[in-house]
């Protein structure tokens, strides 16, 4: 497989920690603070924002499932990138071609723990554990082009509370890495969640109860034949639609939902499109 390093769909900088007898240790890095609010208008916080912060958390407020995730629910996502970031290392020139797409890719996402987390009040948090997968069966054979993120990422933990706030962001690097035992990031609650350090392209929407019931817009035609063989008749089913920048569907960043499942069953940024292609 290729190798693509640097697929973002944000970045910060880490800095490396050690111990005093040489031994890598877990890094805490505090977010960036000052980011623009996300996903309203009026500047409500980029979270699940107008959710009741006593009520029973985002699935059930905004209808989308019974419960918040538990250990053991899993889901693979399959990627298009829409960018090689390779190309962008050579000097810009006027009127470059348009760059194809970079290729597919395919993440496996699994909650390995369950905690809680004390703010304002205390909400319940899941750790979702997220690693470059492999499609197997029927959808297996559909994916072309498949790459490798990058040889460094060996796994990223996401935690998130039930209100689907950023908790914090731990990435592990394998040998060839800096972090093998992880780094944390601790993540700003106003931003909806995203890559953050690594070049997974993973994106969880700030949430906002009312959001609209709306078609699909199109797929690329590979992600549209996966689409149609994992859940036949895509087309014509109702998504919830969240607009996380309200900046429109061809520039922003956009996530529709299917009522009842773990994950969206499509995301889309101006890196990557994703869609669902299994859940336990």
């Amino acid at each position: 497989m290729q190798v693509v390093r640097g697929i973002l769909l944000t970045a910060a900088f880490f800095a490396v920690g050690c111990s005093s007898d040489g031994e890598e240790t877990k890094d805490i890095v505090p977010a960036e603070t000052g980011s623009k609010d996300r996903g309203s208008a009026a500047g409500g916080k980029a979270d699940c924002f107008n959710c009741n912060e006593d009520g029973p958390g985002a699935f059930q407020e905004l209808g989308l499932r019974d419960s918040f995730w538990k250990v053991g629910d899993s889901w693979q996502v399959a990627y298009i990138l829409h960018a090689d970031t390779r190309a962008q290392k050579a000097p810009m020139k006027l009127q470059q071609p348009a760059k194809t797409d970079a290729g597919m890719v395919v993440l496996n996402f699994e909650v390995v723990d369950a905690g809680e987390f004390v703010s304002t009040e205390t909400r319940p948090t899941a750790v979702i554990r997220i690693t470059q997968g492999e499609a197997l069966g029927t959808v297996g054979g559909l994916i072309e082009g498949e790459i490798r993120l990058d040889e460094v990422t060996a796994k990223i933990d996401l935690e998130i509370d039930d209100l689907w706030r950023a908790v914090s962001v731990t990435e592990y690097s394998g040998p060839r890495g800096s972090f093998p035992n992880g780094q944390t990031i601790t993540a700003d609650p106003r931003e909806a969640v995203r890559s953050i350090g690594g070049s997974f392209p993973y994106i969880v929407p700030n949430a906002y109860v009312g959001a609209p019931e709306e078609n699909l817009p199109e797929l690329p035609a590979q992600l549209a034949e996966i689409a149609e063989t994992v859940r036949p008749g895509y087309a014509d089913s109702k998504y919830t639609h969240f607009d996380l920048d309200g900046s429109g569907y061809e520039a922003g960043e956009h996530v529709f939902w299917a009522k009842g499942d773990a994950w969206p069953f499509m995301v889309r940024t101006s890196s990557a499109t994703g869609v669902l292609i299994s859940q336990n």
